[in-house]
């Protein structure tokens, strides 16, 4: 603790070198009378100031002395007592001490201090224990061994954040960081990163494996611009209707109470360009609707049926891709830039292998999951292409949504385009993908 007091000292211990008034070193007074600021140890000193003993050395924690008009302290003013420098700092023998110090400091200062962790969380609607969260902890173990801890990750699973468009809200605010989001979620992010999400765009995994290679870079760009970070896309398989009637045909669904996801644009137009009117539900009150009756149609995929527990409601699957599912791991730009260059590398390396893994075991547990429903006794039946009635509804959504803006006419035209090169090259895929 700093105290400071009035002295009247006579400091006859004090010398000077040659030619040096007898004043206190940092002002312009005589000696004898001045203030003096120091540590407590250093107060207690002063009687001794003026002792003629060689030995006697300044406190550690030293002296300072201050006046009305106080001046730097040059090497050749400090003053001695009983030969040796007060100085603050300890009894050093010879004038360069104060340099030393000076450089000592800013040596100190100026060593790299080490980086503070990092934790990143991370909200998800894959309950725990799924393959998607396995993956991520696993992912987020090698990250922390492989940045020596400097990056961790929390998860929220289950959807205990809500649905993307309130984790999106949440991450915005600070209070997470990032989420895996649906195809339609992302759309609160970059419109034209639900592209892949229009009814009956694609007939098969091929002919989606060939559009995603050329598009998939260009919606993580879009992301990014935004101020998101993607990973990459990660395969979530089609979405087949489900119901307790066979859909066959565009009136057979007519007088269903379909659900669609909350914010889910596409879907909700689609299903109202045939007439429907469809009940937008969060995912956490799906089964809750099913069982009273509230909604009697999804359109899920077949792990998304059973994990959920949806498929023990229906009795029918209709055979034929409707949309294609997807998401990805976002994180917020603000959130990563904190990471040091290295540590973001890792972070992309590491999730990038874990969405491309997921990617490819989805869609080994997708024909698992449609074995598991046949053997449940649900039955699978043939969609009835009729010119007036599906095609129709390709046609009415897709310009519907270009109308509204909700996504860009340019990558509907990108999309459109690499779609008709594989069907072109003769590698249709018009074989329902399993």
């Amino acid at each position: 603790m700093i105290e400071q007091r009035q002295d009247c000292f006579s400091p006859s211990g004090l010398s000077y070198d040659e030619g040096e008034e007898e004043r206190c070193p940092l002002c312009t007074r005589v000696r004898g009378h001045d203030r003096f600021v120091g540590a407590e140890s250093s107060r207690r000193m002063m009687p001794s100031l003026g002792v003629d003993s060689p030995t006697e050395r300044a406190p550690t924690g030293g002296v300072v002395f201050v006046g009305c008009r106080s001046r730097v302290l040059s090497a050749n003013r400090v003053p001695r007592i009983g030969g040796r420098f007060a100085h603050g700092v300890g009894s050093y023998r010879g004038e360069g001490w104060g340099k030393g110090i000076v450089l000592a400091l800013l040596c100190f200062l100026l060593l790299p201090l080490p980086a503070a962790a990092v934790t990143l969380k991370i909200a998800t609607a894959a309950p725990d224990g799924t393959a998607w969260m396995e993956s991520f902890r696993k992912g987020a173990e090698e990250v922390k061994a492989r940045t020596a801890g400097r990056v961790e990750f929390r998860f929220y699973p289950g959807g205990v954040m809500g649905n993307d468009k309130s984790v999106l809200r949440k991450i915005r605010v600070g209070q997470l960081h990032g989420g895996a989001i649906t195809g339609g979620g992302l759309a609160e992010i970059y419109a034209d990163a639900q592209i892949y999400s229009l009814p009956f765009v694609f007939q098969s995994l091929a002919e989606v494996d060939y559009v995603r290679s050329k598009m998939d870079l260009l919606l993580m760009q879009g992301l990014e611009k935004e101020g998101f970070i993607g990973f990459g896309i990660s395969d979530g398989g089609f979405a087949y209707l489900m119901s307790n009637r066979p859909v066959q045909t565009v009136e057979e669904l007519k007088p269903l109470k379909v659900w669609v996801p909350e914010g889910d644009v596409i879907s909700h137009t689609a299903f109202q360009a045939v007439g429907v009117h469809p009940v937008s539900l969060p995912l956490t009150d799906v089964l809750t609707g099913l069982q009273t009756g509230l909604i009697d149609t999804v359109a899920a995929s077949g792990v998304g049926a059973i994990a959920l527990q949806w498929h023990t409601r229906v009795k029918y699957l209709t055979d034929t891709p409707l949309i294609y599912l997807y998401g990805t791991l976002v994180v917020s730009a603000k959130a990563f830039n904190q990471l040091q260059p290295d540590d973001k590398a890792v972070v992309r390396d590491v999730f990038g292998k874990v969405l491309a893994q997921l990617n490819a075991q989805s869609r080994l547990d997708e024909v698992r999951a449609r074995e598991v429903l046949q053997q449940q006794g649900i039955e699978f039946v043939p969609l009835k292409h009729d010119n007036d009635g599906w095609h129709g509804v390709v046609e009415q959504t897709t310009r519907r949504l270009t109308e509204r803006k909700v996504f860009s006419e340019g990558m509907l035209r990108v999309l459109q385009q690499h779609i008709s090169e594989y069907r072109a090259g003769g590698l249709s895929g018009a074989a329902i993908a399993r």
